[in-house]
């Protein structure tokens, strides 16, 4: 196929890392060729990370180029002395069922001095690897994708080595995420004039939500409307063609997809479980509470030393697809996010749970996600994370689904990943 327009797309969270962030940039790149666009990936060399998920790369289209780079960063050199160690133990290396980097305090130590993050070490291997692709093929655009936001300071560089129509693209907030707080004030500072920079000199902010474009206008008042636009998260239909098998269940299963590291915690739902137990022992042990994802080991020590083995599973990180039928397989799909993230946010998991059109029990601070799961009539949305609130709230979604509650799937075809690429389409060829 003979491609009229060309894209470098730099992106640290790509195949085979797995998890949440890697699939809106997969699925630009699996539906920008269909759309007569060629996408060539620039990106890192393998990391320590707590999910791989070989399968995704299946879903990369054959024309896709992809170069990646080796980084000094942090991850890439805790992969190198765990190979070294795994070398002279004789054993090969393998990714860890959980790490949670969030909390080590070599972490918080650079995130507290490092603006915006520490993979910003990452930077010249990225310019130089995006300099050596440029000399081999003329691109269209250049687009960088967030987090980690130290990726767009490759993006501002290369704008202003080339010229090239450039797009930076927020999954996240960047200088208004709770992880700043942990910033000193040098560095915080730091932190907003890099931001401010991205933001002054991109040629087009995509964000994932309307509220976090509204935000950078806000904020930046040097900025047009029409330079901010807003490309959800959404769902892919052609991953998963499966229809769950009809048969009783002997549990009623709650299902959280997602990893629980860094500073998310599940401990106010896991003491709601206890509660639960406690104080209805028979109606707690009808239902199943499964985890599918990276989950602290604290917790779940805390699981086994008080007797909820049997009621609380913790199944690790499965593949996306896996994953996906494991949604259509379940009663209720749980959501439980961190009192201080951020009401910009909606997690690209919320879009997958509309696809399943399970009902959601959804443990999360005010914003969007509340809003988006309201809006479809999705499930029961709480700001609690007092234990016995989140027990009753446990009680209520069950009566809800037994009383033949049904989620409103009208109109959530508008977050299917083939429509949201055309818009991005549209807003790259406005840029030429």
């Amino acid at each position: 196929m003979v491609f009229k327009y060309k894209l470098l797309y730099i992106l640290y969270y790509f195949p085979p890392l797995g998890g949440a962030g890697v699939i809106r940039p997969l699925n630009f790149v699996k539906f920008l060729p269909e759309m007569g666009i060629e996408v060539d990936v620039l990106t890192i060399k393998e990391i320590h990370y707590h999910s791989y998920d070989q399968s995704l790369l299946n879903q990369i289209p054959k024309s896709v180029d992809i170069k990646r780079v080796e980084t000094p960063e942090p991850l890439r050199l805790v992969r190198v002395i765990k190979d070294l160690v795994n070398l002279f133990r004789g054993e090969n290396y393998r990714p860890p069922d959980r790490i949670s980097y969030g909390r080590a305090p070599i972490y918080k130590l650079l995130r507290s001095l490092i603006p915006p993050d520490e993979k910003i070490f990452s930077v010249p291997s990225l310019v130089f690897g995006a300099l050596k692709m440029l000399s081999e093929k003329k691109y269209d655009w250049i687009m960088t994708s967030s987090p980690p936001d130290s990726f767009h300071l490759a993006g501002l560089a290369l704008k202003h080595l080339t010229g090239i129509p450039w797009v930076a693209d927020f999954r996240d907030p960047w200088h208004t995420h709770h992880l700043r707080r942990d910033l000193n004030i040098v560095s915080y500072y730091i932190d907003a004039l890099m931001e401010r920079q991205v933001v002054g000199n991109s040629d087009l902010i995509v964000t994932t939500t309307r509220s976090l474009a509204d935000e950078f206008v806000q904020r930046y008042n040097f900025l047009e409307e029409k330079k901010v636009v807003t490309i959800t998260n959404g769902y892919d239909p052609d991953e998963v063609h499966y229809r769950p098998k009809m048969h009783e269940n002997k549990w009623f299963v709650f299902l959280s997809c997602g990893n629980f590291t860094g500073r998310r915690t599940a401990l106010p739902f896991l003491k709601a479980v206890k509660l639960l137990r406690n104080s209805n022992s028979e109606l707690a042990n009808r239902f199943r509470f499964r985890f599918i994802g990276a989950f602290r080991e604290e917790e779940e020590v805390w699981i086994r030393n008080v007797g909820l083995t049997d009621v609380i599973e913790i199944e690790g990180y499965k593949e996306h697809k896996e994953m996906l039928k494991e949604m259509l397989e379940a009663d209720v799909l749980l959501l439980v996010l961190n009192e201080e993230f951020e009401p910009t946010r909606i997690p690209t998991r919320v879009y997958e749970y509309l696809w399943a059109g399970k009902p959601i029990l959804a443990i999360v601070p005010p914003g969007d996600t509340q809003r988006i799961i309201r809006k479809h009539n999705a499930g029961l949305c709480i700001n609690s994370y007092d234990p016995e609130q989140i027990m009753n709230s446990i009680v209520d979604v069950w009566n809800m689904v037994r009383g033949g509650f049904v989620v409103n799937r009208e109109g959530i075809g508008i977050y299917s990943r083939r429509e949201l690429t055309k818009k991005l389409v549209k807003y790259l060829k406005q840029l030429i």
